[in-house]
């Protein structure tokens, strides 16, 4: 993608700052009233989270193997059960949200996030973490939970190369909501156990590794474009009564498609698709 080249709404210094700060200055006691309409709200707010309407293809994984996705919105049978450790994942992300909401709140007044709407994407719709309406611009959020080499990976290289998915989707996010920037940020899911494997894998015993990261994402319409001529072409797909070709799967970089072969080819890189038996079977 392109570079950035104006100026992001805040700048990405100082947000990290702010919450770092919000984190080492905040006595929890002093903000019980935040956190007793925490509680309140948690209930509305997971009740919302699971009424949306989830549209196939999805924004969140609008570089998924679109055979994957055939086999989806096909009601087809998985190959195997979802294993019961996602379960709990799941639920503990979304509680996550909330929190976040509550700490960036906390963080700078001008964090504050608002729910946003659902957007109608054209192929389907969606709906964002929300908005910072205090902010010039009103730019989005997204937030991500991730576990530890994953969350690594992003500290390393950037959301942009790492989070391809993530970003694609707050493209589709800003088109629809007429945005020019998306605020990402990312949280590990275990930070203890993260830190310790990262303090003996890079032999840095005393090393302070983060916990969460922020990145602006910037709407990019050439990007953008690629992205909405590929979920419309997934939809055209769908509709098809046999599935479509195999596609690069987990390593999702689907907008380049000549870069390697299928690494869900093998039993050992299957991933999280639920139908790798079913596909591999079928050939490509």
């Amino acid at each position: 993608m392109m570079a950035t080249k104006s100026t992001p709404p805040m700048p990405i210094e100082e947000v990290d700052e702010a919450i770092a700060r919000a984190f080492r200055e905040l006595e929890w006691k002093d903000a019980r009233e935040d956190l007793i309409r925490l509680g309140e709200n948690s209930a509305e707010y997971l009740r919302a989270h699971v009424e949306l309407e989830h549209t196939i293809p999805s924004p969140s994984k609008a570089l998924d193997c679109r055979r994957q996705m055939w086999y989806k919105s096909h009601g087809t049978e998985s190959d195997r059960g979802l294993p019961e450790s996602w379960i709990l994942a799941a639920m503990s992300g979304v509680v996550t949200e909330p929190i976040w909401h509550t700490i960036l709140a906390h963080a700078d007044p001008r964090l504050e996030v608002s729910p946003v709407s659902t957007l109608d994407l054209g192929y389907g719709v969606g709906t964002c973490d929300g908005e910072l309406r205090k902010l010039p611009g009103k730019p989005l959020i997204e937030l991500k939970r991730r576990t530890g080499w994953a969350f690594e990976f992003s500290r390393e290289r950037g959301f942009q190369a790492e989070e391809e998915n993530g970003v694609a989707q707050a493209q589709d996010y800003m088109k629809a909501a007429g945005r020019k920037w998306t605020l990402m940020l990312m949280s590990v899911a275990d930070h203890s156990f993260y830190q310790n494997i990262m303090r003996k894998f890079k032999r840095q015993p005393g090393k302070k590794f983060p916990f969460y990261l922020v990145e602006w994402i910037e709407f990019n319409p050439d990007y953008s474009k690629r992205i909405t001529e590929r979920q419309y072409g997934t939809v055209e797909l769908l509709n098809d009564d046999e599935p479509p070709a195999r596609e690069q799967g987990i390593d999702n970089k689907l907008l380049d498609p000549d870069n390697g072969n299928w690494p869900c080819h093998t039993p050992d890189r299957v991933g999280g698709c639920p139908f790798w038996k079913k596909c591999t079977e079928r050939g490509p």
